[in-house]
């Protein structure tokens, strides 16, 4: 098992690079995207990414490896959803860029779709139960993704702080989908091993966007303040929740797996 986890070390070290890569719009990280777009979108990628590459790096320093279940299921359905569109986008306007992009996106889907099957069949180490405060959390969280997924993939013209292309729309969409289904499922799992990880993710993708996002407030165009206070409220809520469960909270603030009775 440890050259597992070395390996998962290695692969989390190598999306930290490419989230790096998205962040400061080096052109060899935003060419892995189907098409070029703004440099708002390249952030929101580099936070999910983000989110990501610390429970990667997370999974491979502690072994949590049936905690990866939830994680594979949220970037599966990404992969899936963006392959499946990309195919579409190709048929009615054959590029090579969006096949092999589309390609891509499909044997990512497939590699995460194997690593589910494996990972949910591992025991649960940490199986600790999390308390009502963050069952709850995370129950809304997964609606309110859920929410801003469909709205996304209807194209919905404000739901972002920002104006979204078509495209770039529905690619978001699936990006909220997926993390809508990895918070259901911790959800439907409340014990610590899920809850962990998910609150990892979401500091990472808070910690990205919160500056950015609140440089916005004050020149954020009207029709997009709305959405721009509601993804202020949640990313201010979802860091204070984070922080305080990670770093603080006596029983669940030591990193070291704690076997439940």
């Amino acid at each position: 098992m440890k050259a597992l986890r070395a390996a998962v070390v290695l692969f989390g070290l190598a999306d930290l690079i490419l989230t790096l890569g998205y962040y400061f719009r080096w052109p060899w990280a935003t060419d892995t995207w189907p098409w070029p777009v703004s440099p708002l979108d390249y952030l929101l990628v580099s936070s999910f990414l983000a989110g990501a590459t610390v429970v990667i790096l997370w999974l491979g320093l502690v072994g949590e490896w049936a905690a990866a279940a939830g994680a594979t299921m949220n970037v599966g359905l990404m992969n899936a959803g963006a392959a499946v569109y990309l195919f579409q986008r190709n048929a009615a306007e054959p590029s090579p860029r969006l096949l092999h992009h589309a390609i891509a996106f499909t044997v990512f889907a497939c590699a995460n779709a194997g690593v589910l099957v494996w990972s949910i069949r591992q025991p649960i180490r940490d199986a600790r139960k999390i308390d009502r405060l963050l069952h709850v959390s995370f129950a809304v969280f997964s609606t309110v993704l859920l929410i801003a997924a469909v709205q996304l993939l209807r194209r919905s013209p404000t739901i972002f702080p920002w104006t979204l292309e078509p495209d770039t729309s529905t690619m978001f969409g699936w990006l909220f989908l997926g993390s809508a289904v990895y918070f259901l499922y911790g959800t439907i799992r409340p014990s610590w091993h899920n809850a962990r990880g998910q609150l990892l993710a979401f500091l990472a993708y808070d910690l990205v966007l919160l500056p950015t996002y609140i440089l916005m407030y004050p020149v954020v165009e009207p029709e997009h303040r709305p959405s721009l206070r509601i993804y202020l409220a949640v990313l201010f809520y979802s860091t204070a929740l984070s922080i305080y469960y990670l770093f603080i909270c006596k029983r669940t603030r030591a990193w070291a797996i704690k076997p439940a009775p």
